[in-house]
């Protein structure tokens, strides 16, 4: 009799941890486990495909706010493309991961649907083109990263289209004389 109630519990407690990750998981603004009541956000259970899940988190109020493919169903291990949306639908961000790590290209835009920035990054790091936007859509910053550091020619420009500064990284830092523009474009160097 014992025995027989021992691994009764003792099944109980082992499947438990199976049967939780069918449940719907309620996020907090920090993205913090909380009740429904206190949810910003929830995460039905994942749907399992092609060697891994498909991962749905939405607003509160029912929105979408992110769509991903995790290699688990328990935590977010992305490997593929991730887009997160405002609440109004609007895309927010696209990125892909290669085995949690990003990869590739990444961009974000403002609210109304206009490209904020795109960088390139390989292995996790920022390498290679960076461009952000105003949200005029002209060009407010351009230049090249390596390994997570700005690095060699950057220009910066004015919200009307005008260059505002050109110059030189080093590692991350700014290195010798930077041209500096008036609004207008005039050099005021």
């Amino acid at each position: 009799m014992k025995t027989t109630l021992l691994l009764q519990i003792l099944a109980i407690c082992l499947t438990t941890p199976c049967f939780a990750q069918l449940d719907t998981i309620f996020y907090d603004a920090n993205w913090s486990i909380c009740t429904k009541n206190q949810a910003s956000y929830f995460r039905p259970p994942p749907i399992e495909k092609d060697k891994g899940y498909w991962v749905i988190d939405h607003y509160i109020s029912g929105e979408k706010q992110m769509e991903a493919f995790s290699l688990k169903p328990s935590e977010d291990t992305f490997d593929g493309f991730v887009t997160y949306y405002y609440k109004n639908g609007n895309v927010q961000q696209t990125v892909t991961f290669k085995n949690n790590l990003l990869q590739g290209a990444r961009k974000d835009y403002y609210l109304n649907g206009r490209l904020k920035d795109h960088s390139i990054y390989d292995k996790g790091k920022r390498n290679g083109l960076w461009i952000s936007y105003y949200e005029n859509s002209n060009i407010s910053e351009t230049g090249n990263y390596s390994n997570d550091e700005r690095e060699g020619y950057w220009k910066e420009f004015h919200p009307n289209g005008k260059l505002k500064a050109e110059g030189v990284y080093i590692k991350g830092k700014k290195i010798g004389d930077w041209k500096m523009y008036f609004y207008d474009g005039e050099n005021n160097n």
